[in-house]
């Protein structure tokens, strides 16, 4: 895996550590069982109002693959995931260059680079705050079918899908027990799993061509251009930047806890 470095391209109060500093200071390790543990700093204070500087920001962790997909199939092992008020936690896909940041890419800062020459981004799990349920994202860039920036989303039904009753339901996104034996066994046969959570269509969408030499990518932020412009949305107290400024009042649930994650593509 790579570690993504440097401020948050969606404006989230944190600044993204690197390998060393995230297992030196124990935002990154591995259980006895071989799970993977990220977490974010919860000591520093941020003041409403203050001037942002690097120092200021909460420490956390964006971690992505070395190995760019074109499609494929991700069977994500999960035990436990961050949510809370003023966090903004994801497990999502998009290419090297950081899908719609233009001139911010992740590996690359290229001010000539337009949105044709970037690949999409389809969030799998997603949520803020104390939303119970997740959001699964697809956003493409000048697609004549104006699914836009902004994306074309899908909420899952099932409370079990994000924050609280994700976490409680078997400590995972599904019950442990029922997971699918062809699974278990390394043959998976999703044509047997029943219908999805969500299905983007290639019908009206050329899916080969808007989302491609994709990454995978784990991160928590805080606040951001998400968490931040829907917080009042929320039954979470005060501002979001208020919630920040006291790291004794941020209550962030569970941090993101990760057995394995497999690719087939």
């Amino acid at each position: 895996m790579r570690f993504f470095t440097g401020d948050d391209p969606t404006d989230g109060l944190v600044h993204y550590v690197t390998r060393e500093r995230a297992f030196s200071q124990n935002y990154t390790y591995f259980e006895d069982d071989g799970t993977v543990i990220m977490e974010s700093d919860m000591k520093t204070k941020l003041n409403p109002g203050e001037k942002r500087e690097r120092y200021t920001f909460f420490s956390s962790v964006r971690i992505e693959t070395m190995k760019e997909y074109n499609g494929g199939l991700f069977i994500l092992d999960l035990k436990r995931a961050p949510w809370g008020c003023a966090v903004w936690p994801a497990y999502w896909t998009t290419s090297r260059f950081d899908w719609p940041y233009v001139g911010r890419p992740s590996y690359l800062l290229d001010p000539e680079l337009s949105f044709d020459d970037q690949n999409g981004e389809i969030d799998i799990l997603e949520g803020t705050h104390d939303n119970e349920h997740n959001q699964i994202t697809w956003h493409t860039c000048n697609d004549d079918k104006k699914i836009g920036r902004y994306g074309c989303s899908a909420m899952e039904w099932s409370q079990a899908s994000y924050g609280l009753h994700l976490n409680l339901k078997a400590e995972g996104h599904s019950f442990r027990a029922a997971i699918p034996e062809d699974v278990t066994a390394g043959e998976p046969r999703p044509s047997t799993w029943g219908p999805p959570s969500a299905v983007l269509s290639n019908t009206r969408c050329n899916i080969t061509q808007y989302f491609k030499k994709h990454v995978v990518v784990f991160d928590i932020t805080f606040c951001g251009n998400y968490a931040g412009n829907n917080y009042n949305a929320s039954q979470c107290p005060g501002t979001c930047a208020e919630r920040l400024a006291d790291p004794a009042n941020l209550i962030v649930r569970a941090p993101r806890s990760v057995p394995s994650l497999s690719g087939l593509g």
